[in-house]
């Protein structure tokens, strides 16, 4: 299993919205490139927050290659 982590830090005014289109727009997206099998969505505690907070969503791909696939060709 390979992990492709992309961490985020998004305002306060549109976090909610970006949220809510990183789900239902951005994930399944990326997940239909069938280079990954699925993706989690972590919110990071402990980190100051005054500006928005900041997210951490982690991509599996079941293999270094459907990794190498994504990053050549979608990314």
């Amino acid at each position: 299993m390979i992990v492709y982590n992309v961490t985020i830090k998004t305002a306060n005014e549109i976090a909610d919205a970006w949220l809510q289109w990183l789900k239902e727009d951005h994930i399944p997206d990326i997940i239909n490139t069938g280079c990954f099998t699925h993706a989690i969505i972590h919110r990071l505690a402990d980190v100051d927050d005054t500006d928005g907070p900041t997210y951490v969503i982690q991509y599996h791909a079941a293999s270094q290659p459907d990794y190498e696939n994504y990053i050549s060709n979608f990314a």
